[in-house]
């Protein structure tokens, strides 16, 4: 048997969710939740709607056993339990999650995995517990950059315009050069814009930390033998914009020059959903292994976070939410995202 798929709708969110309880019971899945605008554009209030489901039986479940006519009169007439209610400490949870941008199957498929973990008759603290622990498990963390004793690394930047490349390599050089008394070296290939890379030269002078440009491939290879005593080597990258497929030619011939480079995406996560999908796919192809969100502090709706994590199938090294040198950058845990995602509930 298929799915049979239901569409409740009311004026809020709670009241279709209350629908969903008294119509479905337990064991209902949400499968959509949309805010409607009016009918044909007539004046009034927006409407809520949410399509729900409940798993049809096993197919091939053995039929019950049925007495035989002689004893029927004599059994007892069966009780049809009446459905329970739908606990409302998840669904209260469920309507928190979808205002903070989470979509709703997703924000279901979280809340049944919590509820599993928390247990049937867990209280409304257990419950958020535990999806703070399914929100963290979702997120792949890659850690940061740490010296272990092997060869020199090379730590690329790349994205879009705009997006923090350049304050997050000077706030990445101070950690390394401070905390973990890392011999640092910066390398620019921003050309781009007047003066683009007085920024970070500016981080070098205060670091003590040689400063490099390069606009070639011959000038990266000399660039790689100035720096080559340099433990960590931080190469800022120009932004490239949507359609600008001649500048991102030019960026992946200058990194395939520079052997060993570590590719990681920056995104800003004040950016909307497509936009950051199509960053990724945009900058794909230079190999990028991990994932760098800046701007947290601008963002608005942070569930759009998990979306897009889980989407780009890449684990996340850094998370900047501020203009602070270094201390508005860590490394990334699933723990803060599951923080930032239910900050106000």
């Amino acid at each position: 048997m298929s799915w049979k798929v239901h569409t409740f709708e009311a004026a809020s969110m709670a009241e279709a969710l209350a629908q969903v309880k008294r119509a479905l019971g337990p064991d209902a899945v949400i499968l959509e939740a949309h805010k409607r605008p009016p009918r044909d554009g007539a004046p009034g209030a927006v409407r809520f709607e949410i399509q729900a489901a409940v798993a049809p039986p096993a197919e091939h479940a053995p039929a019950p056993c049925r007495p035989r006519p002689e004893t029927a009169a004599a059994a007892p007439a069966a009780r049809v339990p009446a459905a329970e209610p739908v606990d409302p400490a998840r669904h209260a949870l469920f309507v928190e999650l979808t205002q903070r941008d989470v979509a709703a199957e997703l924000a279901a498929e979280l809340l049944r995995h919590a509820a599993s973990a928390a247990g049937r008759k867990a209280d409304a603290a257990a419950l958020r517990a535990a999806l703070c622990e399914a929100i963290a498990r979702m997120v792949p963390i890659g850690g940061g950059v740490r010296l272990d004793g092997s060869e020199a690394r090379r730590v690329a930047l790349v994205g879009p315009p705009g997006g923090g490349k350049s304050s997050t390599i000077g706030k990445l050089a101070a950690q390394l050069r401070l905390r973990q008394k890392a011999r640092v070296g910066l390398l620019s290939l921003d050309n781009q814009r007047l003066a683009c890379s007085e920024p970070l030269r500016r981080y070098a002078a205060l670091l003590q930390v040689p400063f490099v440009e390069a606009r070639t491939a011959a000038q990266m290879r000399l660039a790689a033998r100035t720096l080559a005593d340099c433990q960590v080597t931080l190469i800022d990258t120009p932004g490239v914009g949507p359609r600008d497929e001649l500048r991102m030619q030019r960026l992946a011939s200058l990194l395939a020059s520079l052997p060993g480079c570590e590719v990681h995406l920056v995104l800003p996560a004040s950016a909307d959903r497509v936009a950051q999908r199509r960053a990724f796919q945009r900058f794909e192809r230079l190999g990028v292994q991990r994932v760098i969100l800046t701007r947290l502090d601008e963002a608005v709706g942070m569930g759009t976070l998990l979306h897009v994590i889980r989407e780009l199938g890449r684990p996340l090294s850094y998370l900047a939410d501020g203009q602070r040198i270094p201390a508005d950058l860590s490394e990334a845990c699933g723990s803060r995202i599951s923080e930032l995602v239910l900050s106000g509930m």
